[in-house]
């Protein structure tokens, strides 16, 4: 990752009440993407300003911040940028605001190559998938929403937010087709992991019956991870119809989307006695769109009793236009019991956006 520091938008001076920094423009033409480093013990509004000629403000990106300290990666979009910060209600007591501009596909200053990095952790990861190494395990969990809209929503197929269960449930499965069956032309069975009450690795095969709810299983989940098409009645075909997979209350809670073969749902959870590791995540932004996509992670999901711990944004971008794969050199780790899982939303309009990313699992028993 080749990259500079803006000082021309960079401070450290603190502002009295309702103060603000403007920093300078500069051409970012050569750079993708920025971090901002972000300390303020007081709230205040974060700004990012675009524009085609430094004569007009043509974009902008706004950002509430808390009085906290924050790092986020914002995607660039047009060629000069500079930055405004306005402080809140009351005097700073310490304020540091850093940006860095950087260009994923370069190589590292000072002799250390991440490009280099990133493609071990890579070849790993695909060693670990292919089942060379013992107590590793190895997912890639992509992830989608259309007609994204100016609100979050997580980045799966049947929900706006995923309902992430508080109690272990049997499942069944169900498909809007009639092809889908043990004889039939479309999926003639379907693999569902997850976890168990435990949040120990569980799984089960299910033989849908068309458009009617299967049996009940007999495995009870507390969390799916996965669920796919197992075998088909066509030659190079998969499931005909949305095939859902629901409790033992008939709620959806993932889908499969007819002709897809798998389910296409940005969520993992880590499950007990493994720790997980994120070595690479993509992003598509469809239709022309900007679009804000925050990767999220809950640890202790097995505590249903307040005070519940939070969710946290493990990684975010913003301003994120078409396409963008990041490999990450330094993975972001996981402990068991955390749920991970991405939601996103575009400036205007609506799009449809797309995320994926691996995850390796380290056993820890």
């Amino acid at each position: 990752m080749s990259f500079f520091t803006d000082y021309q938008n960079s401070s450290n001076k603190t502002l009295s009440s309702g103060g603000t920094f403007e920093g300078k423009w500069i051409d970012i033409l050569n750079y993708d993407q920025c971090t901002v480093l972000l300390s303020s013990d007081v709230a205040g509004t974060l700004t990012l300003q675009y524009s085609t000629k430094k004569e007009n403000i043509d974009y902008t990106v706004t950002q509430a911040h808390t009085s906290s300290s924050t790092s986020n990666i914002y995607t660039h979009g047009l060629r000069f940028f500079r930055v405004l910060y306005t402080n809140g209600a009351s005097g700073q007591g310490n304020f540091l605001l850093r940006i860095n501009h950087h260009i994923f596909y370069k190589g590292a200053a000072s002799g250390v190559s991440f490009g280099s990095v990133g493609n071990a952790i890579n070849n790993f990861a695909q060693s670990v998938s292919e089942g060379l190494y013992s107590n590793w395990l190895s997912y890639n969990v992509p992830g989608s929403q259309q007609n994204q809209t100016t609100s979050f929503r997580t980045l799966i197929t049947n929900h706006a937010s995923y309902p992430f269960p508080t109690t272990t449930t049997k499942l069944k499965i169900q498909s809007a087709s009639a092809d889908d069956n043990v004889s039939g032309t479309g999926a003639r069975s379907v693999y569902v992991e997850g976890l168990d009450a435990s949040w120990n690795i569980v799984n089960e095969t299910f033989v849908p019956t068309g458009t009617s709810f299967t049996s009940l299983g007999s495995e009870d989940f507390i969390r799916i991870n996965r669920c796919y098409v197992l075998t088909a009645g066509t030659y190079g075909g998969t499931n005909t119809g949305n095939i859902d997979i629901a409790n033992s209350s008939s709620t959806d809670l993932h889908r499969i989307p007819g002709t897809e073969g798998q389910a296409v749902d940005a969520l993992f959870s880590i499950p007990n006695n493994y720790k997980g590791l994120i070595t690479n995540l993509s992003f598509v932004v469809k239709d022309g769109s900007f679009a804000t996509i925050i990767l999220y992670a809950r640890e202790n999901g097995d505590d249903v009793t307040a005070p519940y711990s939070p969710k946290k944004a493990i990684y975010s971008l913003y301003n994120l236009k078409d396409s963008l794969n990041v490999d990450l050199p330094v993975p972001l780790v996981v402990p068991a019991k955390t749920d991970v899982w991405a939601e996103g939303k575009v400036n205007s309009g609506s799009a449809t956006l797309g995320t994926n990313f691996n995850i390796i699992l380290k056993s820890t028993s």
